[in-house]
């Protein structure tokens, strides 16, 4: 350990030799040295054995010992190779000695622009427990079953270098195990005589990086431990290193860094040159250990600008030093991993991964390429939670508001007549030579303000030179007014109207230039002295071309006040929205916490849900987006003790269904949901209706904005008259708490209803008093609590997904859930795969809707496991045996005509169908694509009468999908035999190419076998079988909602188009790609059209026109049925799976409308949907398609 600050220990290794002579000079120094390692040898030794498995050729390299290079870079390559989706190699460069230096990449999700992170070990060569620390990081993140671990290896391409220094490592293991630097020669010289001349090789490679470097801690001496070299990154290692990471900027978000080294159990942040007073409220590098400068971890911060960086001191605290014990190894790595998991959680937490603000931004920062909008800035967007003000065409506004909607933000029209404004601001002549003329209370044009400028200079000849310094685009000058000072202690220059339109710029610059020409006219000292002491040059018009141009053009545009903050997600019509606010609850233990959870209004804009009042009394709040970083910062340093209660409030509000009452149906009003007013009012009036002699209903007043305040007394008639005593009880008082109305409701309909009953508790109380309810004290807060819900309730309809496996002995139930925060969520995850339980639908957020299948002897244990933590739930079947029995095939009979869609069609009948349509028609033929992975066809139909323009239209990817075979067999059946004008137009405009089964394999599967089986057929690698065709389509194939396992229902596949089912669709549809004009993907189940491209939130293409289409096919196709579709991407209304058939259509051909149907139904019977549906689903579908034919051709988009 090298010798740093006064107070600090330091270590030393004497030669046994010379043990008692350094004794005697400690002693000499009245130093009192203590012995810690009377052996290093035999510490070195043990840190070398390998366990005798280990020495066996058939060994694999575990983490009882410490590994050598080879073995290391040898598990690297063999890691990679049985990992080859996940893990790739990184050669970076070479080291001094022509060594390579190898790191580890670990992409799970091959994500565009990812979030990465990069760790480093073994700058320093003597540092054994960094590399293999790092190497047991990487075998977590690729074999851990623990979620924590899952997500954070997961989420993160992660680049992992286990040895940047390997030449000095391997000198460690040949020549000198203290050996620290690099093994460079090209400083060598003599050391003199108590120091060995090898000391003046190699460099301190983390002394060696180009920020701060030589600033202090370092040495330019070659024989100290600390050379930083001749010069910044004059190491290939630390300059390679600094490369790769510099490249990495470009490829993504380098999130993270972390340096590793050893010894001393520390976590240091940057900067290494400064204490922690001076940057920080904590300690730092500077106080924690030596100063220094030029390291690797302080680059990446202050070099590079990754956020978060971080250097370890790993074990221990200098008991071994370098030389920690072998089978500390694994505990040692097991914390840092711990600590790992940690970071991250806290840096999501305070906001570091804004990916939501940041998707918002880039949206407005391209907003001027937008071929579909025509909008100038007049204050850019340049980073996030900063006001912008944008001009927009009157014809752009509507647009312009479906956008900020779309993307989640505010928007303020501070006017909406830009004209009328540019017409206010007041337009002088100025006169030639009359001063009193040019006034700073107008605006001049450029002709006006040059000659105001030339007339001052010939006024002021001695002092005022008038000059020319160039020429404009459009051939005008530009001038500039010197005004010159005696002894002028240098030069100010002041400019104007670089922006055509800032016109109040110049008015500045003239007006300065006056009283800097006339000072004694001025008032304000300090200019009549600054006037005096600098020679100056004002240049009132620097942009004459734009200045000019800006006052002769009129604008007709409204200006609109975009607060682009991300703690509001509203549009600037609906109400106040709480996505992303966070519920806390602390517990001030101090008189200090209570005033800190006091001043929480002020300095938080906290909203208190329990107010503080005293000491150890607990507090609740909700915070929003924009100021919890700040928060938990300030909280952790005041030691406030806290814990978050809900991470998303607005989900929580979503989460509460409100239902709707039934005039006269009592049982429909029931205290499992929520109402709203009008519905608990009439509710009430049925209520006094049926009891008249008990319940009287009163109006008490109205609100502020003129509602009932209803009250309901009850009198339950008793043989005594004698007067009764009173209960009042009431709700409402606060509009947010529902559950308080909730409960007045129920506990005025318990009493009530005692009437009907036998004598009980309940009944004697009820008849003790006269009771009076007023269940909604404040109608007014308590409705509009209601509407500032509607958007998330729309959009909290259940998400469903797939389902693999058919449960068809007993009675097993289907079970709806909704994860309500984080653990919840984590523990619904772990329960994936479990036996005797499958998942319709995946848990991936927080709030999301999650269908489950129970298998009988599973249905207690679950249920229970449900309730412990408190996870909402609730029955949807409790047979589904029963569902499934009931969806019976339909059976073709002689005449085609005869063919009926009140049942499901299995895939010979459609072949045979599809035949004889072909034969009788002249417009239909047969059309084939190729074969499955089991050799069956996959046949469809063309209908053509002539046209050139072509629809391409699919089915049956997913094997438990039944419904949309039949769906488009209905299709067919109107094309080609419909008798609507609508129906001869479509099957006349357009060449129709129409496959119903993509998967007939796992279509057969599901009617022989297992019901709700989804993928194809295709025997994999590991003996497992399919692939979800789905997600096996070439757009950004793999990067989110698929599965790489193959046993699980998503699997993803090989690669993209590995399976011969999407290969042959895909050539199918590049033959006919250069006439697609409208692409339509059916499948089952979720009643949502979903837009290209699942991947991102951004408006790709013509997203614009498509979703207007999209919409309102789907208000058609509500027409018949009112069944509800939700449009929009997958990443925003579903569950962002990428890899699909329409996104690659999209993507490959730029096809004008291409959509994914998820039909009917929301999640209720999913798969098992009843045949009753089957007919209506087909006959709204098909409303739907003319009605996309039609839209698209009324906005032109075809």
């Amino acid at each position: 350990m090298e010798v740093g600050k006064v107070g600090r220990d330091v270590r030393i290794m004497v030669h046994p030799d010379k043990q008692n002579k350094f004794e005697k000079y400690m002693a000499n120094l009245g130093l009192k040295p203590f012995l810690f390692i009377d052996d290093v040898q035999s510490l070195i030794d043990d840190q070398l054995k390998k366990p005798s498995r280990a020495s066996r050729r058939s060994a694999k390299y575990d983490w009882t010992y410490y590994q050598n290079f080879e073995e290391i870079y040898d598990w690297m390559n063999e890691t990679a190779a049985e990992y080859p989706d996940i893990v790739s190699l990184v050669d970076i460069g070479r080291s001094v000695e022509n060594r390579p230096i190898i790191g580890m990449k670990i992409d799970y999700k091959k994500k565009e622009n990812p979030i990465i992170g990069v760790f480093e070990g073994t700058l320093h060569a003597r540092e054994w427990i960094t590399p293999v620390t790092l190497t047991w990081i990487v075998k977590e993140f690729l074999t851990s079953r623990d979620e924590k671990i899952r997500f954070l290896a997961e989420n993160i391409v992660w680049h992992v270098f286990p040895i940047v220094n390997p030449d000095g490592f391997i000198y460690t293991f040949n020549g000198n195990r203290m050996w620290r630097k690099n093994r460079s020669r090209a400083n060598f010289t003599s050391c003199g005589v108590n120091t060995d001349d090898d000391m003046s090789n190699g460099v301190d490679l983390n002394r060696n990086f180009g920020y701060l470097w030589m600033e202090i801690g370092a040495s330019q001496n070659p024989c100290s431990n600390t050379f930083a070299g001749p010069r910044a990154f004059s190491e290939p290692e630390s300059s390679a290193l600094a490369n790769h990471v510099l490249r990495l900027k470009e490829e993504g978000n380098v999130m993270y860094y972390f340096g590793m080294h050893s010894y001393s159990q520390l976590i240091l942040v940057p900067y290494s040159h400064v204490g922690g007073a001076d940057v920080l409220e904590v300690s730092n590098y500077g106080d924690l250990v030596d100063p220094a400068s030029g390291t690797g971890f302080d680059w990446a911060k202050g070099g590079a600008g990754i956020p978060l960086v971080f250097l370890y001191e790993l074990r221990d605290e200098g008991q071994y030093g370098f030389l920690l014990p072998p089978e500390q190894i694994i505990p040692n790595s097991e914390e840092v991993l711990d600590s790992l998991i940690e970071i991250d959680r806290v840096a999501r937490q305070i906001g570091y991964y804004s990916n939501v603000e940041r998707y918002q931004l880039d949206f407005l920062q391209n907003l001027e390429k937008q071929q579909y909008l025509n909008v100038i800035f007049w204050t850019r967007p340049f980073r996030m939670f900063k006001d912008i003000q944008i001009l927009v065409p009157r014809e752009h506004l509507n647009v312009f508001k479906e956008r900020l909607l779309h993307f989640h933000l505010n928007a303020t029209i501070t006017t909406n007549n830009i004209e009328k404004l540019f017409q206010q601001q007041k337009f002088k002549s100025y006169t030639r030579m009359k001063f009193e003329s040019f006034s700073w209370n107008s605006f001049y044009d450029l002709e006006s303000v040059y000659q105001w400028m030339t007339d001052i200079a010939t006024k002021n000849s001695d002092r005022v030179k008038l000059k020319a310094i160039g020429k404009s685009a459009e051939g005008r000058e530009i001038l500039t007014l010197e005004i010159v000072t005696e002894n002028p202690k240098g030069k100010v220059i002041v400019e104007g109207a670089i922006h055509g339109n800032e016109w109040l710029t110049t008015q500045f610059v003239t007006y300065l230039a006056f009283f800097l020409i006339y000072p004694d006219k001025s008032s304000n000292w300090r200019l009549r002295q600054v006037a005096k002491k600098y020679t100056w040059f004002l240049i009132p018009v620097v942009n004459p071309d734009g200045y000019d141009y800006s006052m002769k053009v009129i604008y007709k545009m409204e200006l609109i006040y975009i607060v682009c903050l991300v703690s509001l997600y509203i549009n600037p019509c609906t109400s106040k929205s709480y996505k992303n606010y966070t519920l806390f609850r602390g517990v001030p233990v101090t008189d200090q916490h209570l005033e800190f959870f006091k001043n929480l209004s002020e300095v938080y804009k906290a909203t208190f849900w329990r107010s503080p009042g005293l000491v150890h009394r607990p507090v609740e709040f909700i915070i929003g987006p924009d100021k919890k970083k700040k928060f938990l910062r300030d909280a952790i340093l005041n030691g406030i003790y806290y814990t978050t209660v809900i991470e998303d409030v607005q989900r929580a509000f979503d989460s509460q269904t409100v239902k709707t009452y039934v005039r006269r149906n009592m049982e429909s009003f029931d205290w499992t949901s929520y109402f709203r007013l009008d519905d608990i009012y009439d509710w009430l009036h049925d209520l006094s209706v049926m009891y008249p002699k008990v319940m009287h209903l009163q109006n008490l007043g109205k609100s502020v904005e003129k509602r009932d305040i209803l009250m309901a007394k009850i009198s339950i008639p008793v043989r005594k008259k004698s007067s009764r005593p009173k209960i009042i009880v009431e709700g409402g008082i606060h509009s947010r708490e529902w559950v308080s109305i909730a409960f007045v409701t129920y506990l005025l309909h318990q009493v009530l209803t005692t009437v009907d009953k036998k004598e009980s508790k309940l009944k004697s109380i009820a008849e003790e008093y006269e009771w009076y309810f007023v269940p909604v004290l404040n109608p007014d807060g308590y409705e509009y609590s209601h509407t500032k819900q509607e958007k998330g309730l729309k959009a909290a309809k259940r998400i469903a997904k797939k389902y693999g496996t058919q449960y068809t002995v007993g009675t097993a139930y289907d079970t709806v859930m909704n994860p309500q925060d984080n653990d919840q969520l984590e523990f619904l995850k772990q329960l994936q795969n479990s036996e005797g339980l499958d998942f319709w639908s995946q848990p991936t957020r927080v709030g999301d809707h999650i269908n489950v299948i129970a298998a009988p002897q599973r249905k207690d244990e679950f249920e229970h496991s449900l309730k412990k933590r408190n996870i909402y739930h609730d029955v949807l079947l409790n047979n589904l045996q029963e569902v499934i029995d009931s969806q019976v095939f339909s059976r073709k009979k002689r005449s085609t005509r005869d063919l009926t869609w009140t049942n499901y069609q299995n895939i010979d009948d459609i072949y045979d169908w599809f035949e004889e349509l072909a034969n009788n028609y002249s417009f239909v033929s047969l059309i084939h694509a190729g074969q499955s992975y089991e050799g069956r066809n996959i046949t469809g139909v063309r209908i053509n009468r002539g046209s050139r323009r072509a629809i391409f239209v699919e089915g049956g990817q997913i094997g438990a999908d039944w419904l949309s075979p039949v769906v488009i067999t209905y299709l067919v059946n109107q094309l080609v035999r419909g008798v609507d004008s609508e129906a001869r137009d479509a099957s006349s405009d357009f060449d129709w190419h129409i496959f119903p089964i993509l998967n007939p394999d796992g279509h057969i599967y599901t009617q022989e076998r297992d019901r709700f089986w989804i993928k194809n057929r295709r025997i994999n690698r590991n003996g497992t079988i399919g692939v979800d065709l789905s997600r096996n389509w070439n757009s950004h194939w793999g990067v989110s909602g698929g599965s790489f396992n193959a046993s699980q229902s998503t699997y993803v596949g090989l690669g993209p188009f590995s399976e011969k089912e999407s290969r042959a669709i895909s050539y199918y549809i590049d033959s006919i790609a250069p006439r697609l004009e409208f692409v339509l993907s059916m499948r089952s189940f979720g009643q949502r059209l979903l837009l290209p491209f699942a991947h991102s939130t951004e408006p790709m293409f013509n997203y614009n026109e498509t979703i207007i289409v999209g919409r309102r096919a789907m208000g058609s196709m509500a027409v018949k049925y009112n069944t509800q579709y939700i449009v929009g991407t997958s990443k925003e209304v579903h569950d962002g799976s990428t890899g699909s058939l329409t996104d690659w259509v999209k993507h490959r051909y730029s096809v004008p409308f291409a959509a994914t149907y998820l039909l009917r139904d929301n999640g209720t019977f999913g798969y098992a949907l009843p045949v009753s549906q089957v007919l209506p689903s087909c006959e709204e579908t098909y409303d739907s398609i003319m009605a996309i034919l039609r839209e698209a051709k009324f906005i032109r988009l075809i």
